[in-house]
């Protein structure tokens, strides 16, 4: 059941905490961004360490 009292099932409340989840780590990026703070690269490398890594390449 969810809060509002309507039937869901079980793998569809467990994917909407994920996207939910994801939705508020969107925001704190961009505010933290806005505040000039630097955050970790969500995806793995930012494109500079990317950029870095093929021209240590031989």
């Amino acid at each position: 059941m969810t809060p509002a009292g309507g039937e869901i099932a079980l793998w569809k409340w467990l994917r909407a905490m994920v996207e939910h989840e994801i939705h508020h780590r969107g925001q704190l990026y961009i505010y933290l961004n806005m505040l000039d703070v630097k955050t970790p690269p969500i995806f793995g490398l930012t494109s500079e360490e990317v950029q870095a890594k093929y021209r240590e390449a031989p």
